[in-house]
């Protein structure tokens, strides 16, 4: 398991990303793959500068999205987070 309390996800380099209303396409070139992100994943995304940890994305998630349930944020965040790395779409430093 990640140690997400420890890294500072970044968006990898190369990535092609069309939004679509509130959804978006992200395409990796190197993979020749399409993802297709809804408006929480696309946030999760965005959120990945390199500069921000888990509880800053965390923090700003809950501040855009009024979760029913708040103690599941963290866990749907780690779980985002671990599909984007196993797909090359982010890197954990």
């Amino acid at each position: 398991m990640l140690d997400f309390l420890l890294c500072h996800p970044r968006q990898k380099e190369g990535l092609v990303l069309r939004t679509l209303g509130e959804d978006a396409i992200l395409y990796n070139p190197d993979t020749k793959k399409a993802h297709v992100l809804n408006k929480t994943s696309l946030l999760i995304w965005n959120l990945c500068t390199g500069d921000s940890n888990i509880e800053a994305i965390e923090h700003e998630v809950k501040s855009r999205f009024k979760a029913g349930d708040v103690s599941s944020v963290r866990s749907d965040i780690e779980e985002t987070l671990t599909m984007l790395h196993a797909e090359g779409l982010v890197v954990l430093k």
